[in-house]
């Protein structure tokens, strides 16, 4: 899953992972929190847009085996 209010780059995330015959689903906003139920195996989310530190609210519950990456 690509999290970035940019279209720009929620392309060419998009071309790059699916040129690898990988699925990918698109959000550019919070409405990712809703998708996240179909468990992705890799979510990049661009923490600097509008919203973002919305997944550290009481209302999103990750499971305890999801491991959690960040880098910049």
């Amino acid at each position: 899953m690509i999290v970035d209010n940019s279209n720009e780059i929620r392309t060419l995330l998009q071309d790059i992972i699916t040129s690898r015959n990988h699925k990918v689903e698109l959000a550019e906003s919070g409405e990712a929190l809703q998708k996240y139920a179909t468990k992705p195996d890799v979510v990049t989310l661009d923490l600097g847009m509008p919203g973002a530190w919305m997944v550290t609210t009481p209302s999103v519950r990750l499971e305890k085996s999801t491991e959690m990456q960040v880098s910049s």
